[in-house]
């Protein structure tokens, strides 16, 4: 008896587990999954270079100043909204984007 109910705890765990692990590879992105948007906008920062945002599937993408090129998943309309009208874009997304979104780094493609 108590190897049955032992065999369909282990049972029940793998399942779960395994769920949650092809959950977490759909749900986050990778360099050859994303999108690359191209509507950038110039930003007034010593820190972000430019910034893109395609509100229907709330990815938010940054380019620094040193060229390197994030995209941010999932991130809510409201939130761009408010790192866009904020004054100082680089400390509003070091303090509310940056490590509380799922993010790829993408392959830096030349400026037009």
């Amino acid at each position: 008896r108590w190897d049955s109910i032992w065999r369909t705890r282990i049972a029940r765990r793998w399942l779960v587990a395994t769920l949650i692990e092809r959950l977490i590879r759909i749900a986050t992105p990778t360099a050859s999954t994303s999108i690359f948007l191209t509507n950038f906008v110039v930003v007034d920062s010593s820190f972000l270079a430019r910034v893109a945002y395609y509100s229907e599937r709330t990815v938010l993408q940054i380019e620094f100043t040193d060229r390197t090129l994030y995209q941010y998943a999932e991130v809510p309309r409201e939130i761009f909204a408010d790192f866009w009208s904020a004054a100082s874009k680089g400390e509003y997304f070091n303090r509310q984007i940056r490590h509380r979104f799922v993010h790829v780094k993408l392959e830096t493609k030349p400026r037009s």
